[in-house]
C-alpha cells in the first residue's frame, strides 16, 4: 500500500487513516496529547528562562546571553519538534511494540523537549507532539520485515497527524523549522518524504529540517536514500534542506549504519516513507561539516540545562565555551560523524559532563548520543539564524542556488590578523564580504576580489560567520 495520496485540503488530510491496524488515531486537537504548544498553558517550557550562563575556568558566570523565549508568541516561524525515545527503564523493553501515550513518561518527555529543543524557541511558538513511541528492540536488532514497519507505521501515524494538524490550525502562512532527535529523527525522516518531497508549496515553508542523533540516509547517487528531492544543507544559509549530525568521542570507532535501520525496510518504501531502500554495501552517509570541519577546533558553548550544576546562577542554560575539542571525521562511507576530545586541566574546574555518558551501555555502539544536541545546540542555533536573517524571506531555490559558478574560501583559519580571500571561477563584479559576530552584528564590510588579503586586527579574538553572496562559512580569530 502506497502512502502517498493527492490531496487539495489539509482538513481531508488529517481524517483519513493510513494504516488500518494502527487503532483509533491519537486526537490532536486534545492537549494532553502534546508535549508543548502555544495553546497548552503551564507545561515546562511556558515562561521558561532561556537565558544562558557561559561559564569561566573558575565557575564564574563570564557572560550571560539573554534569549528571548517565543514558545507561546506568534513569530512568523514556527518550531516542530520530535522527540527521542525516553521510556521508564528503557533497557527492560525486550518486544517490538508501541507504548500507549499514557503509559509514558509525561513529566520526563516535557523535560526532554525542553533540554533539546528549549532554546529553538526564542525563534517561533514550539509545537512538540507526543506520540505512541515505539520501543527500542524495533531499530536495535529488529529484523527488517513487516512487523518492525507496522510498528513504527502507528509512531509515524501519530507524528504524521499532529502536524497536519498544526497545519490546517495553527500554521497561518508561517515558515517552519523542523526538529527531531534519534527515534523522532526516524520519524520525521518519514514525514519529510510522505508529504514535503514532492510538494512544493510544503517546501515552500520549510526553513529547514534537523534529523539529529542518527545516521542520515542520502546517497548523492540519487538511487538510495530517504528523499528524492530533499537535499542535506551545502551553505550555512541555505534553507529547504537537511541537517544532520551525530558524535562520538575521539578516538572511537564510529559505527555504521546498523542492519536494522528502518531506510533499509522495503516496506517502508512501499508505503512511501522511504524514497529508495538504502544499500548498505554501497551507498554513503552524510552529515554537516559546515560549522566545525576536519580540523580540531573548541566547541562553541556547550550546552546544558542549568541543572545539579555547581553554578551560582539562575539562567535556564550553561555554556562551557572552549572546553571540549571537535572535529569532524568519516572513517569510511558509512562511518562519519563528530568525534569529541576533552584534555583535562586541573586549573579548569568546569564539569567534564560527557564522562557519564562514557558508562551509557550504548556508548561503544552509539558513542555521546544523548548529547548531540548539546555539543552541536550553538552551532546549530547560528546556522538557523544565518538561513532566518538571509534565506527565508527569499525566493531563491536550493536549486537556483546550486547554478552558481564560483566557489570562495579564506585561508587560514583559524586566522591571526591577516586573512586571505580566495575564489574559484567567476566572481560578479562589486562583490561584498561582510562579517557578522555570534550575535549577529555586522562587524566589517569589504568589497573583494580573488586572492586578496583582508585585515582582521581590529577584530576581538572569537568565532565569526563570513558571507560573501548567497554563502556563509564560520572562521575563528586566534591570536
Amino acid at each position: 500500500m502506497n502512502r502517498k495520496m493527492t490531496y487539495i485540503f489539509y482538513s481531508i488530510i488529517f481524517v483519513i487513516t493510513v494504516f488500518g491496524n494502527a487503532g483509533a488515531q491519537t486526537d490532536y486537537s486534545d492537549m494532553a496529547n502534546w508535549a508543548c504548544h502555544p495553546d497548552k498553558i503551564g507545561t515546562l517550557i511556558d515562561g521558561y528562562d532561556l537565558s544562558i550562563a557561559v561559564i569561566d575556568r573558575d565557575l564564574s558566570t563570564k557572560q550571560r546571553i539573554e534569549v528571548d523565549n517565543n514558545a507561546m508568541n506568534d513569530t512568523g516561524v514556527d518550531v516542530f519538534f520530535v522527540h527521542p525515545t525516553v521510556l521508564q527503564n528503557i533497557f527492560s523493553y525486550t518486544e517490538r511494540e508501541n507504548i500507549p501515550i499514557e503509559e509514558q513518561p509525561g513529566f520526563l518527555v516535557t523535560a526532554t523537549v525542553v533540554g533539546q529543543a528549549g532554546l529553538l524557541a526564542q525563534f517561533g511558538r514550539l509545537f512538540a507532539p507526543r506520540y505512541r513511541q515505539a520501543t527500542p528492540p524495533v531499530f536495535i536488532g529488529s529484523p527488517l520485515d513487516e512487523q518492525q514497519a507496522e510498528v513504527i507505521g502507528v509512531a509515524y501515524d501519530d507524528v504524521r497527524n499532529a502536524f497536519l494538524n498544526y497545519l490546517e490550525h495553527q500554521n497561518n502562512g508561517n515558515k517552519v523549522i523542523l526538529a527531531a532527535h534519534s527515534q523522532g529523527s526516524y520519524l520525521l525522516s518519514m514525514l519529510l518524504r510522505d508529504i514535503f518531497d514532492n510538494d512544493e508549496a510544503l517546501m515552500d515553508k520549510l526553513a529547514v529540517a534537523v534529523v539529529a542523533g542518527m545516521a542520515a540516509v542520502y546517497d548523492e547517487s540519487d538511487t538510495s536514500g530517504w528523499w528524492e528531492n530533499i537535499s542535506l544543507c551545502t551553505n550555512i544559509d541555505q534553507c529547504r534542506c537537511v541537517m544532520t549530525w551525530r558524535c562520538y568521542k575521539e578516538g572511537q570507532t564510529i559505527s555504521d549504519i546498523l542492519p536494522s535501520h528502518p531506510a533499509q525496510n522495503q516496506s517502508l518504501v512501499d508505503d512511501g516513507l522511504v524514497y529508495a531502500a538504502f544499500d548498505r554495501t554501497a551507498g554513503s552517509l552524510f552529515q554537516d561539516s559546515l560549522y566545525y570541519g576536519i580540523d580540531q577546533s573548541y566547541v562553541d558553548n556547550y550546552l546544558t540545562l542549568n541543572i545539579g550544576l555547581p553554578i551560582d546562577s539562575d539562567a535556564g542554560f550553561v555554556a562551557f565555551d572552549s572546553f571540549y575539542h571537535i572535529r569532524y571525521q568519516r572513517q569510511s562511507e558509512r562511518s562519519v560523524g563528530f568525534t569529541v576530545d576533552y584534555e583535562p586541566d586541573e586549573e579548569d574546574l568546569r564539569p567534564h559532563l560527557l564522562a557519564e555518558e562514557e558508562t551509557n551501555p550504548t556508548f561503544g555502539q552509539m558513542g555521546y548520543h544523548r548529547r548531540d544536541y548539546n555539543i552541536y545546540g550553538w552551532a546549530l542555533i547560528e546556522q538557523i539564524k544565518a538561513k532566518l536573517s538571509l534565506c527565508v524571506s527569499s525566493s531563491t531555490s536550493t536549486s537556483e542556488a546550486a547554478d552558481i559558478e564560483y566557489s570562495w574560501f579564506i585561508t587560514p583559519n583559524p586566522v591571526g590578523d591577516i586573512m586571505t580571500f580566495r575564489c574559484n571561477g567567476h566572481l560578479p563584479d562589486h562583490t561584498v564580504l561582510f562579517i557578522f559576530d555570534l550575535s549577529g552584528q555586522l562587524v566589517l564590510q569589504q568589497p573583494v576580489r580573488d586572492d586578496m588579503a583582508i585585515s582582521l586586527s581590529n577584530l576581538p579574538s572569537g568565532t565569526y560567520i563570513v558571507k560573501v553572496l548567497d554563502s556563509a562559512k564560520r572562521i575563528v580569530i586566534s591570536r
